[in-house]
């Protein structure tokens, strides 16, 4: 929990620097469907490579949740068809489809992006693969490269996915203090460390 705090902290003071997530905005939700850091506005306004970004970031947080040394072999199966996918599909395959098919405009980019998984990944699913670490496809290097903006939007990602990952593991006490940190208007929780 407290690392999941940290990087709410970290997300919350590139956002306000950014002024990308309006404070009193930031918990937006509508019948439980999410955490709306990423809107279909906002994302038609990034450029590919930006796009690019936000997906990497989804893929990669999805890959470190997913991952554990000691995963049973059913389970590194799964894992390591994730990675296999994750690494080897272009980046166009993966899209958030329901802003513009299903017209869900309420539901974070990361949900959708998950929801394509099976239909993008279902060529690894059950094949013998090899152990693998988790998906990096942001290098250190590209990462120190890449602008405010850019590391906020790679963060966003890393939230929504984090806030899906969450529901998806029916884990309301976290999601609520999620909730409560981003939601915060005087943002005291989230801030505390980053005033030192």
């Amino acid at each position: 929990m407290r690392t999941l705090l940290s990087w709410v902290r970290a997300v919350m003071f590139v956002a306000s620097v950014l002024v990308l997530v309006p404070p009193t905005a930031a918990a937006a939700q509508a019948d439980g469907e999410g955490i709306l850091l990423m809107t279909p506005y906002k994302w038609s306004d990034l450029s590919d490579g930006q796009r690019a970004l936000y997906i990497q970031s989804f893929l990669e947080t999805t890959s470190f949740a997913m991952y554990r040394r000691d995963l049973p072999d059913a389970a590194q199966q799964d894992f390591s068809a994730w990675t296999v996918c994750a690494e080897t599909k272009p980046i166009e395959s993966w899209q958030p489809l329901g802003w513009m098919i299903k017209g869900e405009l309420k539901r974070t980019a990361a949900s959708q992006v998950m929801e394509t998984a099976s239909i993008v990944c279902r060529e690894f699913r059950g094949k013998d693969l090899k152990k693998r670490p988790p998906v990096q496809l942001v290098s250190r290097s590209a990462w120190q490269s890449r602008g405010l903006r850019d590391r906020a939007i790679y963060v966003m990602g890393y939230i929504e996915t984090v806030y899906e990952a969450g529901r998806t593991m029916k884990r309301p006490d976290d999601l609520r203090h999620l909730d409560i940190c981003l939601g915060h208007q005087v943002l005291k929780e989230c801030w505390g460390p980053w005033k030192r």
